[in-house]
């Protein structure tokens, strides 16, 4: 999915951390996922798609860290404004709109790749429509996954 635009040798998974949110979420500040120990797997390829599809969602946080943008500092400006209130951070706009995967904010660029992978790699019946829309999207990505042209915007 990241092909080389990940350095995987950085990157690990946890089960739990005292500082994690009680909720069932997982978040990728520094370039590591933090999963709630109730739902870490050591082997998300043994998992259903929807599951795989969470963890591409955090490895886009940890792209986009290995790649400069400040996820932490992301996270909490999206927080500050509330955009975790009710997920509002994660909504898409329709996608024909988005002329740039850089004019999205970093969980809506984590949510195009979760898309991507479900409609791509795991033929998602709910996802396929979008496939044309997603690979325009990521076609930069994937022509150069480091550039700091993609970052997400801020709010």
């Amino acid at each position: 999915m990241f092909g080389r635009g990940l350095r995987y040798e950085r990157i690990r998974l946890h089960g739990g951390a005292w500082w994690l949110p009680t909720r069932n979420i997982a978040i990728a500040p520094f370039g590591h996922v933090y999963f709630p120990a109730n739902r870490f797997c050591p082997d998300f390829a043994k998992r259903p798609f929807i599951e795989r599809a969470w963890l591409v969602h955090e490895l886009t946080h940890v792209w986009q860290h290995q790649n400069g943008f400040p996820v932490w500092l992301g996270g909490s400006l999206l927080a500050l404004r509330l955009g975790y209130l009710k997920n509002r951070a994660y909504r898409l706009p329709m996608l024909d709109t988005v002329p740039h995967l850089n004019r999205l904010n970093m969980e809506q660029q984590a949510e195009i790749f979760a898309l991507y992978y479900r409609a791509a790699v795991c033929h998602d019946p709910a996802a396929t429509p979008y496939l044309p829309q997603l690979q325009r999207l990521l076609q930069p990505f994937f022509a150069n996954p480091r550039s700091r042209e993609l970052w997400p915007k801020w709010l």
